[in-house]
């Protein structure tokens, strides 16, 4: 009896050991009763925290969204802002321009419209490459050239039907006296030849001078794939340039002509109306810059060619080159060679695109660099 009493007493201990460490382990799991409590505090405490951290930062990512949204919809209404009033502005400032920027908008019948409401239908309705064509033509103001056509009088040693009255200036021309010159009496006569105040009729010859304006203009693939410091494309920037001097030259009745060039020169285009402006025009809106290499030299040697074709000697002529590109045919050229092709009745201009062109700038009478 004794030794199955122990054995019971030893088993009761062994059992109460189990029991005792099963608690002790779930407590620390916090599975047990006082352990279970103080678990499930700590755990709500701490989701409640994670919670109010994320609900944070999405606020904060709501708010910086809407921020970043609100900045980009002021850039959006600033830029929209700024191409109406330059619209605008191309709208007034010649009556051709105006008129192919309401044509194309479909405007014409619509004379009630305000010129601002004017360029917010053109903002719709025009592609952007030809808004952005447009609007350089009837701003720009980096490229001014006088292309007013010149007249002047000039004495003459034969008869015109051009005569004005002016004091005689030697003897030899007492014979051509006004009539009521010679018939002044001694007294007034003789002090009025002194004094040289005795007139004669002068004949006069009405001379005009045309201008004529060669465009020579970079049609190589490049300028189409480079753009302007402002974002605009080398190619929109400078058809717009071309544009906006050949408003200049039509209306001031210079001889327009313009050559696209790359590796070889395109086709000739003459302009000597606004109905030839309007073509010339709708082709420069059309023509991409697609070509391969860049012959400067040949395209200059080429425009020399056209414009001694239909200037008349002693006139001035005016080269205006457009580029991007240094010469790809490794044709060395300089100062002589340039004095040798243009003489002294024609000038070149230079706008060299995203590059120093110091070939250019040597046989350039105007020479100018844009980025």
């Amino acid at each position: 009896m004794s030794i199955g009493l122990a054995t019971l007493l030893a088993s009761i201990v062994i059992i109460a050991l189990w029991l005792w460490l099963i608690i002790r382990l779930l407590s620390k799991s916090g599975l047990g009763g006082g352990g279970q409590g103080k678990g499930k505090g700590d755990g709500a405490g701490g989701k409640e925290e994670d919670e109010k951290s994320k609900a944070e930062q999405q606020a904060k990512d709501q708010a910086q969204k809407e921020e970043q949204k609100r900045r980009e919809q002021e850039a959006r209404e600033k830029a929209q802002n700024k191409q109406q009033e330059q619209i605008v502005e191309a709208l007034q400032k010649d009556p051709l321009l105006r008129n192919k920027l309401e044509q194309m908008a479909r405007l014409q019948d619509l004379p009630e419209m305000t010129d601002a409401e004017k360029a917010r239908e053109i903002m719709q309705k025009l592609p952007a490459h030809v808004l952005q064509v447009l609007v350089v033509a009837g701003t720009q103001k980096d490229i001014e050239m006088d292309l007013d056509t010149i007249f002047t009088r000039e004495k003459s040693l034969f008869p015109t039907h051009d005569l004005e009255p002016v004091p005689m200036s030697s003897l030899e021309q007492m014979s051509q006296l006004l009539p009521e010159q010679m018939m002044l009496d001694d007294e007034f006569f003789y002090p009025a030849l002194i004094n040289e105040e005795l007139l004669i009729l002068q004949p006069f010859e009405r001379k005009v001078e045309r201008k004529t304006l060669h465009i020579t203009l970079d049609l190589s693939n490049s300028m189409a794939k480079g753009n302007m410091s402002d974002g605009l494309t080398r190619h929109n920037w400078s058809r717009g340039i071309t544009v906006s001097l050949l408003l200049k030259a039509v209306n001031g009745e210079a001889t327009y002509m313009m050559r696209g060039f790359a590796g070889h020169s395109y086709a000739l285009d003459i302009v000597d109306s606004p109905e030839a402006a309007q073509k010339l025009i709708d082709k420069l809106l059309k023509t991409a810059a697609n070509g391969s290499g860049t012959n400067i030299w040949g395209a200059i040697v080429q425009a020399v060619a056209d414009v001694r074709e239909v200037k008349r000697p002693g006139e001035i002529a005016d080269i205006l080159v457009i580029t991007d590109g240094e010469d790809t045919t490794n044709k060395g050229y300089g100062k002589k060679e340039f004095a040798a092709l243009f003489g002294e009745d024609i000038r070149l201009h230079v706008v060299a695109i995203g590059l120093h062109a110091p070939a250019l700038q040597a046989g350039a009478t105007t020479y100018k660099e844009f980025k």
